[in-house]
């Protein structure tokens, strides 16, 4: 796996790190090691020449290609991507973006504006105007360097199928464990956020303390507000509860309110509307800032273009669209960072307005390194 190491230059220096990920695995199958059997593995110039002389003779096996079974296996290896994961430094902190799959949104839950120009800005982004619209889950890890390794959101696991619950394979890929992690800020507790606090019903991340907002806990993990939501929907307390019982029963649960939260660093934002109680986090170090805002954005491809276009499965649309429009406007005024758990991987970029809407501006690897290269003495 190959590293870049980058600079960025802004108001102070960013440091950014990309670990190389989505790499195919098995690209060196095809090389020497497919020559035939007993000939010289370590001679690429023996294999050359063997195949040169059996070239265009008809019904002359070519020694060194590998038989039909081999160039399939080959391709269902090359077909699959090694775990995914970036990794950032804003002045002491380090960021690390987790990839844990991906979900499909139905285009027909994109509300609040009309369907032609919601397929129309579809079409734009180069997505289906109809049918399953693809989106990332991502969470994120942040290290201080002084012991304090913090997870926001945890994917997830076995609750949303099988393209999705691969954060653990990148958790792993990007050098740290579970046991690794001393705290989990949940900005929600659907199961694509929260779903894998658990593995195999046991707790995935043995060490860490959980955090939720009180609203959003006080909401998901009432039996009698299950038992009044309609059917369809109680899957989603099911799960939250699932996922939090285990954590209460080892005092390893806890709510907290809009504010301070008992981690250096961090803040705790109210961004109603998507859940009762789904909150981003604001990290500061040195003179950046970070914003994890969690659901404010499922759609990039719409919601950045026109903020009033809200999901059907929010669970207040006029809240969460006044908290997306608010939090699209002071993020394009002060230029902080965001971390988007459906933003496309890695999901870290900045705001920036455009017309009368918002676009989004990926963490640019290529402007780093060059903005690096320049500060080199």
């Amino acid at each position: 796996m190959s590293v870049v190491s980058v600079r960025y230059s802004s108001s102070r220096t960013l440091a950014v790190s990309l670990l190389a990920a989505f790499v195919a695995v098995g690209c060196a199958g095809s090389g020497s090691n497919a020559s035939a059997p007993g000939s010289d593995a370590s001679s690429p110039a023996s294999s050359a020449a063997t195949s040169g002389q059996n070239a265009g003779k008809a019904g002359t096996p070519n020694a060194s290609a590998p038989d039909a079974g081999a160039r399939r296996s080959t391709a269902e290896l090359r077909a699959e991507q090694t775990p995914g994961f970036v990794r950032m430094q804003f002045d002491v902190l380090r960021l690390t973006a987790l990839y844990d799959g991906r979900v499909d949104i139905d285009a027909k839950q994109l509300k609040n504006a009309s369907a032609n120009s919601i397929a129309q800005l579809l079409r734009q982004g180069k997505q289906p105007a109809k049918g399953a619209v693809q989106t990332s889950v991502n969470a994120f890890l942040l290290d201080d360097g002084k012991g304090n390794i913090v997870l926001v959101d945890t994917g997830s696991a076995d609750t949303m199928g099988e393209n999705a619950g691969h954060l653990h394979k990148a958790l792993a890929a990007s050098g740290y464990r579970a046991e690794d992690v001393t705290a989990i800020l949940l900005t929600h507790l659907h199961p694509d956020h929260a779903g894998g606090l658990l593995k195999d019903g046991a707790l995935a991340f043995p060490n860490a303390q959980v955090y939720a907002a009180k609203q959003e806990a006080d909401f998901w993990l009432s039996e009698s507000i299950a038992q009044a939501a309609p059917e369809a929907n109680r899957v989603y307390f099911a799960g939250a509860v699932k996922a939090v019982t285990p954590y209460q029963a080892s005092g390893r649960f806890h709510t907290f309110t809009s504010g301070k939260l008992p981690i250096e660093g961090f803040d705790a934002v109210a961004l109603h509307g998507h859940t009762p109680g789904h909150t981003g986090f604001m990290v500061s170090s040195g003179s950046e800032k970070l914003l994890l805002w969690g659901d404010v954005v499922h759609s990039h491809t719409t919601q950045f273009a026109n903020p009033a276009i809200s999901l059907e499965f929010d669970n207040d649309l006029r809240m969460a669209r006044a908290a997306r429009i608010k939090v699209l406007r002071e993020s394009a005024r002060n230029g902080q960072w965001i971390a988007g758990a459906h933003m496309p991987f890695p999901g870290v970029g900045r705001v920036v307005t455009q017309g009368t809407g918002y676009r989004w501006v990926p963490l640019d690897f290529a402007q780093a390194m060059s903005a690096a290269e320049k500060r080199q003495p």
